[in-house]
């Protein structure tokens, strides 16, 4: 059984087998090239600087090593020589045309790596308003807003508006973002200070009603703190340090983008 195992002809097709594992990692080699070499990015850049001396070792490695082997034990047991020039040439011509035939086959197939931008939908829709103590405030109904939908997915994640109402003459933005978590976030704006800086309120939504996958809804917010830090400059006297109240929205359809793909980051 041994010297079955180690005959001449069991060794003749060992060497066989061994090409074929050397042209089929020369394929993976190709895919692997090919993949990383359309990415304009630095990502594809540093992938290409890795795996390029990666698999030169590797074929380096599956070339000489088995060939190497293959030779002794031929010498060894049978006190002859294979011919191991046109051995090692064979295994790497069929390691370099396994690379061409998988460079070559990975964009065919679609294979290689495309990076796409998550799809967020937008859609136009109406925003109100109303705050609770506040008499400088006036409100306006049904004032035009941007919808956003959550990433990849068709419900509604974010509704801002930039003039939602009025303080003494100014206009007033507002924003709630995390529809469909448990607290939404819910952020007023837009209030110029004396030396024509911003402040602004933002706190989580202490009510959530929501239909349709959030295209419409309402929340209701207690306590929305005052954003005064030292880049803002301090607020006006009258404007208060909380604020309080309900902000309701209505999304239409999608306006649905064309999705491209392109290089891009390596995941």
């Amino acid at each position: 059984m041994t010297a079955q195992l180690l005959s001449p002809t069991a060794l003749r097709a060992l060497m066989f087998a061994w090409w074929t594992a050397t042209f089929g990692v020369g394929v993976y080699a190709g895919y692997k090239i090919a993949y990383y070499a359309v990415d304009s990015s630095s990502w594809g850049a540093i992938g290409l600087l890795v795996v390029v001396p990666f698999w030169v070792a590797v074929a380096a490695a599956s070339i000489t090593i088995p060939a190497f082997l293959t030779a002794l034990l031929y010498r060894t047991l049978f006190k002859g020589s294979l011919p191991g020039a046109r051995t090692v040439m064979v295994a790497a011509l069929l390691y370099a045309v396994g690379v061409g035939v998988g460079y070559s086959i990975t964009p065919m197939l679609g294979l290689e790596y495309r990076y796409r931008e998550p799809v967020v939908l937008e859609a136009r829709g109406t925003m109100t308003l109303s705050l609770d103590g506040l008499a400088a405030y006036s409100a306006r109904s049904d004032a035009f807003a941007n919808c956003g939908s959550t990433p990849d997915g068709d419900a509604v994640s974010v509704v801002s508006a930039t003039a939602v109402g009025m303080i003494d003459g100014l206009d007033v933005d507002a924003s709630i973002a995390g529809i469909g978590l448990e607290f939404p976030s819910v952020g007023i704006g837009g209030v110029p200070t004396a030396d024509s800086k911003l402040v602004g309120w933002s706190g989580p939504a202490s009510l959530v009603e929501l239909t349709q996958s959030g295209r419409e809804g309402r929340v209701t917010f207690v306590g929305a703190a005052l954003d005064n830090n030292g880049a803002r400059g301090p607020a006006p006297g009258y404007l208060p340090t909380t604020l309080s109240g309900t902000l309701t929205w209505t999304c239409a359809e999608w306006i649905v983008p064309v999705v491209t793909f392109g290089p891009g980051p390596s995941p």
